[in-house]
Parts: structure tokens; sequence; C-alpha cells
């Protein structure tokens, strides 16, 4: 059935895709040298993003409606989600650094519908944690983006059974966390930007770059 638990990646909401959608947008990616890093193959099942087995649920998460959030919405589950954050190891299992202050940029709700008119209700949540610079190093940002879903095909007002589906993580320390600085010096050094400066140095001047001659 559509919206079956069992599969994840993109065939949680459709599972036969009959007319070849997923691998024509996977070989368009790939005629533009668009390529994961981490992934071992290439092939739908090597692609897609591991889904949690929804051991870790998120109380009192409003999931709007259609027209989005309204704002007495959007500040309960700014609480709902920092209130997660903060629980137990939380902040271990979404791969955050626990020693480095996060915030969350932006939260937003979506929701995705199939042939047979099912619906898939998730709130997808940015956490991003920036880590200082050192005289000898820059500013380093990382942190997780959650995409959290319901089992239901309901969407508005909070249901009980919400649970995080996908931990998408570029975190600031292990392997991952120092081959990205690794590569982020290497990039900032050919531009010639100082080391030991703040993030906001960090930011791009588009108005510079798109300015005329």
């Amino acid at each position: 059935m559509p919206g079956d638990e069992k599969h994840d990646g993109p065939r949680i909401l459709v599972i036969d895709d009959d007319e070849g959608i997923r691998d024509a947008w996977m070989q368009s990616f790939r005629r533009r040298q668009i390529l994961p890093n981490d992934a071992p193959f290439f092939s739908e099942e090597a692609l897609c993003w591991p889904a949690r087995s929804g051991d870790l649920e998120v109380k009192d998460l409003p999931f709007g409606g259609p027209l989005g959030l309204s704002y007495e919405e959007r500040q309960r589950t700014a609480r709902a989600l920092r209130a997660f954050i903060e629980q137990d190891d939380h902040k271990k299992l979404l791969n955050l650094d626990p020693r480095t202050e996060y915030t969350i940029p932006s939260f937003h709700p979506l929701y995705r519908t199939n042939r047979s008119g099912s619906v898939r209700w998730d709130l997808v949540a940015e956490v991003v944690q920036t880590a200082a610079a050192r005289p000898t190093t820059y500013p380093m940002r990382g942190g997780s983006t959650l995409i959290i879903s319901m089992h239901g095909t309901g969407g508005g007002g909070i249901k009980e059974d919400v649970f995080v589906r996908y931990v998408i993580s570029k975190p600031l320390h292990g392997p991952g966390g120092k081959l990205r600085a690794g590569q982020q010096a290497a990039y900032l050094e050919q531009l010639g930007v100082k080391r030991g400066g703040t993030a906001g140095q960090l930011r791009v001047n588009f108005a510079l770059v798109h300015g005329g001659a």
C-alpha cells in the first residue's frame, strides 16, 4: 500500500515507480556531475537517506495546515523543538556537539499527496551550530536537518505519534567534520581569507558579486 512504513527513502509515499521518475531524477543529476560523496553505489537504495526506526518521538509539535503555521503555532513549534533537543542524550543522537550552542533558523511543514489521495505530513527543521575560530583556524558551521513525520495521514493540530524520520547531519567534529574543515580551509585560503576571524566574515557580499563592472 502507498505509505507503507516498512519502506524508507522516497518510497515512503510511492512504493512503485512504474514510470521511472526517480531514476530520471538520478540520471539528470549524474549527467551534471552532482554526486554524493558518501554513497557507495549509484543506486536508489544507496542514495536514500537512512531512516530512523521511529524511536525519537517529538512531543506537542503542531504541524499546522495547508497554509502553514500560524504565529502561535510557530512559537509552540520552536519551544517543542528545543525541548526535544535538550532531552536526555538527544544531542548525541542528532549528531550535535553537546558543548556548542545551537540555533534553529528555520522550520516549515510540508505535505505530499500520492495518486490514491494519501497524504504524508512532515516538518523540516534546521539546527545549526557554529564553532568559533582559533588564531590558526576558521569558524566552522555544522548541524543537522531533521525531517519529522507523523504515522497518520491527517495534518493540522497536535498529533501524539510524531517522530524523527531522518537526521541529515554535517557534524562539527569526528571524521566528517575534520574532512569538511580541511576542505573549507583550503578553499578560504585560495580566496585570501584570514584565519582567526568571525563567522560573519564568511558571508558572501551578493551586491558585490552581482554588481556591474
